[in-house]
C-alpha cells in the first residue's frame, strides 16, 4: 500500500470509530477536515477547528500530533473543562507547488482514543512560469520542465554566444570582469578575450 492509501484507510476507520464514539462519549469536533486551499510557497496560512467537551462532569484531555512537518501547531495538549471547548489552530507553510495531505491526530482520554482530522493544501509558486508543473513528479515533472525550458529561446551557437557574452551581456562600458578572479580588461570580442587570457569556460 502506498503512504497516501494507508493514510486514507486509517482516516476512514478512525472516522467510523469517531462517529460511533461521539454518540456515546459526549465530545465532538467542529470539522473532520481542513482544506487550506491554495497557499503561496514560503507563506504561512492558518486555520483551525474546535473540540467541544459535552460532558457535564469530566474534563477532556487532548493531545495533538501532526503527520507532516509542513503543518504545524503551537498547541500540544490541553485539558478541556466540562461543557467547555478549545480552538486548535494549525499553520500550513508549503515549499513546493504540490498538493499536501496530512493528518492531525487528536489523542483523547475517551474512546476511540485517537481522532483524525484530515489536512489538505496546495502549494503555489508566486511566479506563473512553473504553473504547469503543479503536483507533477518524476518523469512527468522532468518532461514538463524540458517543455518549459525549451520554449522562448534562440540557440546562438558556441561562437555567436561568446561574441554576445563578451560584447553585450558581460560588457559594462567596454570593460569585462572575470567572474572568478575579479580581473578587468577592456575588450568586446572573443578574439580580444583570448588575447587578454579570458576563457568563457573557466
Amino acid at each position: 500500500m502506498t503512504k497516501y492509501l494507508k493514510l486514507i484507510v486509517l482516516a476512514i476507520v478512525m472516522l467510523c470509530q469517531t462517529a460511533f464514539a461521539q454518540k456515546f462519549n459526549q465530545w465532538k469536533t467542529s470539522s473532520a477536515a481542513i482544506n487550506f486551499g491554495s497557499v503561496l510557497t514560503q507563506q504561512n496560512h492558518k486555520q483551525g477547528f474546535w473540540i467541544y467537551n459535552l460532558d457535564e462532569n469530566e474534563n477532556l484531555e487532548v493531545v495533538i500530533q501532526l503527520s507532516d512537518t509542513f503543518f504545524k501547531s503551537a498547541f500540544k495538549r490541553a485539558s478541556i473543562a466540562a461543557m467547555d471547548s478549545v480552538y486548535l489552530e494549525i499553520t500550513f507553510r508549503p515549499v513546493h507547488n504540490i498538493r499536501y495531505q496530512a493528518l492531525a491526530l487528536i489523542s483523547l482520554n475517551r474512546l476511540p482514543g485517537i481522532v483524525p482530522i484530515t489536512l489538505l493544501g496546495d502549494g503555489k509558486y508566486a511566479e506563473a512560469y512553473y504553473n504547469t508543473t503543479f503536483n507533477l513528479w518524476d518523469e512527468e515533472l522532468k518532461a514538463e520542465l524540458k517543455k518549459i525550458t525549451g520554449q522562448g529561446y534562440v540557440s546562438l551557437g558556441y561562437n555567436t554566444a561568446r561574441d554576445y557574452m563578451y560584447g553585450t551581456i558581460d560588457n559594462k562600458s567596454g570593460w569585462v570582469t572575470c567572474v572568478y578572479t575579479g580581473r578587468k580588461a577592456q575588450f568586446a570580442t572573443r578574439s580580444e578575450a583570448t588575447a587578454n587570457n579570458f576563457n568563457c569556460e573557466h
